[in-house]
């Protein structure tokens, strides 16, 4: 490390770099030339000495390394460059990386807010910028994220529209007869629209009634693209007796055909979900005045599922959520009797303790249980 002045009265710094090549900056005073130095030398010590060149890469050309490493699922992929198109990349596209600080991505954050947008859009367009400097990070472009720590609005949770059995039965009357068990298979498995897609043959069990859900097909950009179900984790629903009788019914022309898809356009090809609710769902529910999403049939299998008293791990498992963390946060206001029967099972415990002989007692100023025979 060197210090020198030059001839026009600015003072240049020297190092050699980790990578043993040589950076130098040029300052107004001594002091802040050897300040520069002492940072860049402690930086080395500890190990987070990072290259000056590599903070000077354009925001935008770190996401775009972000997206081609990620490894999501397309349509994740997709919804992440969607966001970057609409919300971020206007802000912060052409600037250096390294630049970027934290009241810049508080100031870009308030804009966000003083919009008409929904909190959820705003709180997913700070989760991929904090994605993108994390990604710098590990990647040695910059030392910390300039978004540590900003918290993006709270979303307000919608109440769930969930359709009535009445609802549900008649809207799998209104379609066209080829959609019918498309829509009852979707409020009694709460499979979703995608999973729904890629059933075939070979997916479903017959002997035991039940769906096998390995693979979702879903629509990026105009094409259909196969892949695994949202959690990433196959799973097997079981049916109830009546929609199995149907499945089977349905899947008989082609039950030799193990890679037929159980439903599809006329031609065998995947459906297309765009199309199925424009054409089918959204004019049937606006015959019959349903108000209702084709989601809607989902939270209809959940809801019943948490009616029949169905434990949250079962729905989980059943709803193909990545952890019972979600099954809570989507359907916990549906389980507000989980407390009081618990209440009621510590309560018959309490009775049924008392009736075999306990007592209570006083030992020391604290209430106890002296259980019979001890």
């Amino acid at each position: 490390m060197a210090i020198k002045q030059e001839a026009n009265g600015k003072w240049r710094a020297r190092y050699r770099g980790p990578d043993h090549k040589e950076r130098s900056k040029r300052f107004d005073t001594k002091n802040e030339a050897k300040r520069w130095l002492s940072v860049e030398q402690a930086n080395m010590i500890r190990g987070e000495w990072v290259d000056p060149r590599a903070a000077k890469r354009n925001f935008g050309a770190v996401a775009e390394q972000w997206l081609d490493v990620h490894g999501g699922k397309p349509s994740t992929i997709a919804g992440y460059r969607s966001v970057l198109d609409r919300h971020v990349l206007a802000t912060y596209g052409n600037m250096p990386i390294g630049s970027v600080d934290r009241p810049m991505v508080r100031s870009w954050l308030a804009s966000m807010n003083r919009t008409d947008l929904a909190a959820s859009t705003v709180r997913n367009a700070l989760n991929v910028v904090k994605a993108v400097f994390t990604f710098a990070i590990e990647s040695d472009m910059i030392r910390s994220s300039p978004a540590a720590r900003v918290k993006a609005p709270s979303a307000e949770r919608q109440p769930l529209n969930i359709p009535t059995v009445e609802e549900v039965h008649a809207l799998a009357d209104e379609v066209d007869a080829e959609h019918r068990l498309l829509i009852l298979l979707a409020s009694y498995s709460g499979l979703r629209a995608g999973e729904l897609y890629g059933l075939t043959v070979a997916d479903i069990d017959t002997m035991r009634g039940a769906i096998h859900v390995r693979r979702s097909v879903t629509e990026v950009h105009g094409k259909l693209v196969s892949g695994t179900p949202k959690s990433g984790r196959t799973r097997t629903v079981s049916l109830p007796a009546t929609i199995r009788d149907e499945l089977i019914a349905h899947i008989a022309p082609v039950a030799s055909d193990s890679g037929a898809l159980v439903f599809s356009n006329s031609d065998g090809s995947p459906i297309r979900h765009s199309n199925f609710r424009h054409r089918h769902f959204v004019p049937a529910c606006e015959r019959l005045g349903l108000s209702c999403r084709f989601h809607d049939l989902r939270h209809f299998a959940a809801a019943s599922a948490i009616a029949a008293g169905a434990h949250p791990r079962a729905i989980m498992e059943r709803m193909g959520h990545g952890s019972i963390t979600v099954t809570l946060d989507v359907y916990g206001s549906l389980l507000p009797g989980l407390d009081e029967t618990l209440t009621n099972a510590l309560d018959e415990q309490f009775r049924a303790a008392s009736e075999n002989g306990s007592r209570p007692n006083r030992v020391h100023g604290a209430d106890v249980v002296a259980l019979s025979g001890t």
